[in-house]
């Protein structure tokens, strides 16, 4: 303070600052109306040439917004009707069935024939309901080569293309591959966390029901751009939704085309949706806004950085209220940055749902240079005119006030405290002298009193001095940029700074603000209200201290000039002791109310409940309400009242309480098991209880039911007659129950251990058993069962089925195994008596089956001899036909007792050896046979002689009548279909056809159709006859119908 002067000090502190009112000078009231006429005469001609010219400048806007609005119509005709082109397609080719989308091979094929077809075309994508997807990914700009290279830390080039695809074993990742020539995806280079089905593209084109556009979305995969989708839900024939197919743009591409688009020096193009928010922008901004650790956000225009797409958004929703009001062309002029822009706004719309404003503007400055010309030659030369006048002004008003300005200049001179010598009163006008006399007096009459008025300054500034230095309160004194002019000591113990590192410095150079933001406001606030009461401030100290201050400033004038002077109260310490006393109640709160369990806080005097958290009240079933106020006892909520006295004496004589286990009464009659915990605390100058609950209820009958279950396992292991084992496969802990013990013989302590078993088990299984068990814990078997040998304590070896599961931890990692044994030694010991007897049958079986085959074909040769005897004709056919009929009986038993099978016969096998049979027997070399039955087709012992027989009768009867002529050649079918459990065996043949009129029943007096009719009743079939065509002529085809399942047991 020692370099303030005092008088000025004192005179900021008691002289408001005031600002004198302008005076009009006399040489201006004498100029002012002459010039006055001249320009007015000048600025009509100005204003009618400046008229011409906005006119000009009109029509030039107009024809200019128009073209270029035109211009990028096209353009976004070009890029976003090829999006929906490619979805009426694609659409068009599934409707006519040209293409299928459960075809996901031909789907994937076509999407990378329409991505070289259309080079306009983004992605393009096919997903369906199951959350399977598959598409392409084209990289034609250095944006998506950027995020794709980002992503994937690999190089991508222009021009290449990504497969992108999710499966039924990836749901919930896509996966991104480089392709081919050929579109095959080749390496793997991304990977992401991508659910398509919650996508909005996805959601919003499903909703719609029919093709359509998405709202403009941020993707998730590249959050730096805008992107749309085009879009069609897919049907099935019950017209429910499948898939959706999805061409997608990334709307960069029109934010670059709008950046390229040079049509003016500084008109600007930007497209906007009717909510407001940005599409595109020629402006050297994005559409959307990143704050850091947020997501990506939609910028509306009104919220632009470009102050002309601000200006222009925020007058469009003035004058229309909503964006979505405008339906026609408007054009308008506004004025934005300090110039005149001309505004063209058109709708943009198509019939998929697309309505966005395309917005063209351009500035006046950028095509008035020839008008504005012939307008700066005019103003200049009224400017000459002006300046003329002036001049002519300026000589005629000297020689009028130069005597009055003497006189002004000693007058300012006195008021600025400068004295001097007294003015020369010989001016010749006689107002101007009496003028000078008054003013000589009056200057000697305030020096007089300005001599007083001084020496009682001093007095006053050496007070204000004092206050200033010696005051508790850091004060200090500040030019109005913030420039610290003087502090007092508490000032500088307050910031712990030297008062020659304060002095020339703002708090913003030493940082002392904790905060620039309250600057601004403390600043606003000062220039808007005059001064600043209380305002509280953060600071900080030179060591880094942070704290709080109330601060006061005030203006005061110092030396002419206008300074701030600022008076603090350091709050820093209550702040603080403010702050941890409301986090503290703050966590209290907080854990009281959040608590799972049940709290409740109560005085301890009269026990009336204060305060219960939301678990309290769920757990007793009460309202608020009916709880605060009331003691517990009121409430009925204890089973014994000995127990509310025992825990209230334990509590004032502890002053806590813990685990304390008593019957609680509820809401709905309901009596619940609980532990209670409590201390005592002082709240609002009373003893209070607070207190939690637990409910122990549950956890007691878990309790029980599990000492029941223990004694249930107890007994069942006692009791089964299966042994019980235990194995850890970690500790390698062996457990075996009395029954285990009891098979084998041995003690436990014999036996501990699982390697000890292993030594007992026989040699010959040793393998089995660990390769059984080895194939359960690599989880190849859904449990473990092995049957294997192992010697008891008495040196014998007994069988045991061992039969047993694992458990796997969560790392899918087996940790035990428990399961059981039974001794079946007397099982194994039945079994190898029960094989001997089978193989004895077995033997038994066949040659009973030979030596009937032989016996027959001993009556076969018997039949023979006898033929060969006869002469008689109608003898020898007899014969013959009984020696084919024996001879198909006989192959029966041959295949019989050739086969292991004893209960079926191969009928493929027989019917073989029966037609090779016949061939030998007739000698007809001129008759070809074909045999079309399946190798696995059988027929059952009591089934397969009735069929022999009748394919015997069906394929004589073709020998003997279809091909009785010598010359005649031909080809005899045996086919069989089998249908379920139906078989169809059909004897077919081109010789010679049946007389017209022949039917089986017709024909029922031969014993051949007799037995065949008989047989096939027996066989529960249907036989028939019936004639057809085929390429080698007419065909006489014999069927029998018959189930292999079913057959009379009786002729």
């Amino acid at each position: 303070m020692a370099d303030l002067p005092q008088s000025n000090l004192l005179k900021a502190c008691l002289d408001p600052p005031a600002k004198p009112a302008e005076k009009i000078p006399l040489r201006w009231v004498l100029i002012v109306p002459f010039v006055l006429l001249i320009t007015s005469s000048v600025g009509v001609v100005g204003y009618l040439s400046y008229r011409s010219g906005q006119e000009a400048i009109d029509d030039l806007s107009n024809h200019l917004t128009g073209a270029v609005n035109a211009q990028v119509k096209d353009r976004l005709n070009d890029f976003l009707q090829t999006q929906q082109q490619a979805i009426t397609t694609t659409q068009t080719a599934i409707v006519s069935g040209n293409l299928n989308p459960a075809n996901w091979q031909q789907f994937r094929a076509y999407l990378w024939q329409q991505q070289q077809l259309l080079p306009q075309l983004g992605y393009n994508v096919y997903a369906n309901e199951q959350g399977q997807e598959i598409g392409y990914q084209p990289i034609r700009s250095q944006e998506i080569r950027a995020i794709a290279e980002k992503l994937s830390g690999k190089k991508v080039s222009i021009g290449s293309y990504l497969f992108q695809e999710i499966g039924l074993s990836q749901k919930g990742w896509r996966y991104y591959y480089r392709t081919d020539s050929q579109g095959q995806q080749t390496e793997p280079i991304i990977k992401l966390p991508i659910d398509t089905l919650s996508l909005p593209w996805y959601q919003a084109i499903k909703a719609a029901g029919e093709q359509t556009w998405s709202p403009v979305y941020i993707p998730r995969a590249a959050p730096t751009s805008l992107s749309i989708s085009a879009g069609v839900p897919l049907r099935d024939q019950r017209d429910r939704i499948t898939g959706v197919f999805s061409t997608g743009l990334s709307l960069s591409v029109i934010n670059t085309f709008l950046a390229n688009l040079k049509f003016s020096e500084s008109g600007q193009v930007f497209i906007l949706e009717r909510s407001g928010d940005l599409i595109a922008t020629s402006a050297s901004e994005l559409p959307f806004s990143v704050q850091p650790g947020q997501p990506p956000q939609r910028l509306a225009g009104i919220h632009s950085g470009d102050l002309t797409t601000r200006t222009i958004s925020q007058h469009l929703l003035q004058q229309f209220g909503s964006l979505k009001q405008i339906h026609a062309v408007q054009s308008f002029d506004l004025q934005s940055g300090g110039q005149r822009w001309f505004v063209r706004v058109t709708p943009y719309q198509d019939r998929y749902g697309l309505d966005w404003l395309v917005v063209v503007t351009v500035p006046e400055a950028d095509f008035v240079g020839p008008i504005q010309t012939n307008t700066y030659r005019t103003i200049a030369l009224c400017a000459l005119t002006l300046g003329a006048a002036i001049i002519l002004g300026v000589l005629l008003a000297r020689l009028l006030d130069r005597p009055i300005r003497r006189l002004s200049s000693a007058s300012q001179a006195l008021a600025d405290g400068q004295w001097q010598e007294s003015l020369a009163e010989d001016s010749p006008i006689a107002e101007l002298a009496s003028l000078s006399q008054s003013f000589n007096r009056t200057m000697a009459q305030l020096q007089q009193a300005f001599d007083r008025i001084k020496t009682a300054l001093q007095e006053s500034e050496q007070k204000f001095t004092k206050v200033f230095r010696f005051s508790p309160d850091p004060m200090a004194i500040l030019t109005t940029e913030g420039i610290y002019l003087e502090v007092n000591d508490s000032f500088l113990q307050f910031s712990e700074y030297s008062r020659e590192e304060l002095i020339g410095q703002t708090s913003q150079d030493l940082e002392i603000s904790a905060d620039l933001q309250q600057n601004i406001a403390l600043f606003e606030l000062l220039h808007t209200e005059g001064s600043v009461k209380g305002f509280e401030f953060h600071y900080r100290a030179k060591s880094g201290r942070l704290g709080v201050t109330l601060i006061s400033l005030s203006f005061i004038d110092l030396e002419g000039q206008p300074c701030i002077l600022a008076i603090s109260k350091d709050i820093s310490d209550m702040k603080q002791t403010e702050e941890a006393l409301r986090q503290s109640e703050v966590k209290f709160s907080t854990i009281f109310h959040a608590s799972p369990e049940p709290c409740w806080i109560a005085t301890l005097d009269e026990g009336y409940c204060l305060d219960v958290n939301e678990s309290f009240i769920n757990f007793v079933g009460y309202d608020r309400e009916a709880l605060l106020g009331r003691t517990c006892r009121e409430l009925g909520f204890w089973d014994k009242l000995e127990d509310l006295q025992h825990f209230r004496q334990t509590l004032v004589e502890v002053g806590k309480i813990h685990g304390f286990e008593v019957l609680f009464h509820i809401s709905s009659s309901r009596v619940r098991s609980v532990l209670l915990s409590a201390t005592i605390a002082r709240i609002e100058n009373q003893d209070c209880v607070i207190g939690v609950l637990q409910d122990i209820t549950d956890r007691k009958q878990i309790e029980a039911a599990l000492r029941e279950s223990e004694e249930r396992w107890h007994l069942a292991i006692t009791g089964a007659n299966d042994g019980i084992w235990d194995h850890n496969l970690l500790s390698h802990e062996h457990f075996l129950s009395p029954r285990c013990l009891e098979i084998v013989g041995y003690q436990f302590e014999e036996i501990a251990t699982f390697e000890q078993w292993l030594e007992q088990i026989h040699p010959e299984d040793h393998s089995l058993l660990l390769n059984t068990v080895q194939q359960h814990l690599e989880q190849q078997t859904p449990h473990y069962t092995c049957e294997y040998r192992i010697r008891c304590k008495d040196g014998y070896y007994k069988w045991l089925l061992a039969r047993g599961l694992a458990v796997w931890n969560s790392e899918g990692v087996p940790v035990r195994m428990i399961g059981s044994i039974t001794d079946i030694t007397e099982r194994k010991q039945a079994e190898v008596k029960l094989q001997t007897a089978l193989a004895e049958k077995i033997t038994l079986l066949q040659e009973v089956h030979h030596r009937v085959k032989n016996n027959l074909q001993v009556i076969c040769s018997l039949l023979r001899l006898q033929k060969n005897r006869m002469n008689d004709t109608q003898l020898i056919s007899i014969l013959e036909d009984s020696n084919s009929r024996i001879l198909s009986m006989a192959l029966v038993h041959q295949n019989l007792y050739e086969s292991s099978n004893f209960a079926q016969v191969n009928l493929t096998a027989y019917v073989h050896d029966l037609v090779r049979s016949l061939i030998q027997g007739y000698g007809n070399e001129r008759v070809q046979t074909q045999i079309q039955i399946p190798p696995d087709a059988m027929v059952s012992l009591e089934q397969a002689v009735p069929c022999g027989l009748i394919l015997n009768e069906l394929i004589t009867n073709a020998f003997k009548h279809g091909f009785a002529n010598p010359l005649r050649r031909g080809t005899i079918s045996i086919k069989l279909i089998i249908a379920g459990l139906d078989y169809v065996l059909s004897v077919s043949n081109d010789g010679e056809p049946l007389t017209a009129g022949f039917t089986l029943e017709a024909s029922r007096r031969s014993l051949g159709i007799q037995l065949m009719l008989v047989l096939a009743e027996q066989l529960r079939g249907k036989l028939g006859v019936k004639r057809q065509r085929d390429a080698t002529g007419e065909l006489t085809v014999f069927s029998l119908r018959f189930s292999s399942a079913s057959i009379k047991t009786s002729y």
